[in-house]
């Protein structure tokens, strides 16, 4: 992802958030891997450090308080920044993010119940909510439509 001069590849704004996670292939999750270790941010240490954070604990209640104070930045400035440099606000980017690893999950066999825990969400029903507001569908629904034919 680094270019051979060790240049950070440029982002615009969207990019991250512009593809369907789940319907993408490998190449997405090198994308993940990078964001989460902060190579496309190197010169933005400071969102890379609460892009980090928020891949490696997506079931941590997460507030926009507590990621500008982990990247040492006041509430406005971070949110700015933020959506600057990603293209969304960084509550939408947590909830999309959740939908993300709710689906692996969900692929892997795993309770809706048990799932809504693990990523934040309080409740089967609210994890419900999340995936029709970012997919269009239910968990059950949107998992049958894996499935093979």
């Amino acid at each position: 992802l680094q270019a051979a001069s060790h240049r950070t590849v440029p982002l615009t704004a969207g990019d991250i958030m512009s593809r369907d996670l789940v319907s993408v292939g490998p190449d997405t999750r090198l994308r993940e891997v990078a964001l989460s270790e902060g190579y496309l941010f190197a010169d933005r240490p400071a969102l890379a450090r609460a892009l980090s954070a928020i891949h490696e604990a997506p079931g941590r209640p997460w507030s926009l308080t507590s990621l500008a104070s982990l990247a040492g930045m006041s509430r406005a400035r971070f949110a700015s920044a933020f959506r600057d440099q990603i293209g969304c606000t960084p509550g939408h980017y947590l909830a999309h993010w959740r939908v993300q690893v709710a689906c692996n999950l969900l692929r892997r066999g795993r309770p809706v119940g048990h799932i809504a825990d693990e990523v934040g969400y309080g409740s089967a029903q609210a994890l419900a909510r999340a995936f029709r507001t970012h997919l269009g569908y239910s968990p059950s629904v949107w998992l049958r439509q894996q499935m093979p034919a």
